[in-house]
């Protein structure tokens, strides 16, 4: 099944629908979810050793680590919204390839 999305900008103008797959607005919604997730963590995270006592070093210690997670913990997101948004473009050159 494909959902119909109608474009904005000039395109809508033309009054013209682009089809995806039902899977996709999900499938981004999801994975943009679980990135959102990963900062709140890390923003709480980040107050929390802001609020520690103790050494300056022993700080900056522990947010480069947290860095190096978050970090870590966003790849495999970002490449899944990277793949997203290779297949949505690659659905609007088709679309526009079948106008044309």
């Amino acid at each position: 099944m494909m959902t119909r999305f109608t474009p904005c900008g000039p395109m809508r103008a033309a009054e013209e629908s682009i089809y995806y797959p039902d899977d996709l607005l999900p499938k981004v919604q999801e994975t943009l979810g679980a990135l959102a997730d990963i900062e709140l963590r890390y923003e709480q995270e980040r107050a929390r050793l802001a609020r520690l006592d103790g050494p300056d070093t022993v700080r900056v210690h522990a947010r480069r680590r947290l860095d190096d997670e978050r970090k870590q913990e966003r790849l495999a997101f970002e490449r899944r919204l990277f793949r997203l948004h290779e297949r949505m473009t690659e659905i609007v050159l088709q679309d526009l390839r079948s106008v044309h």
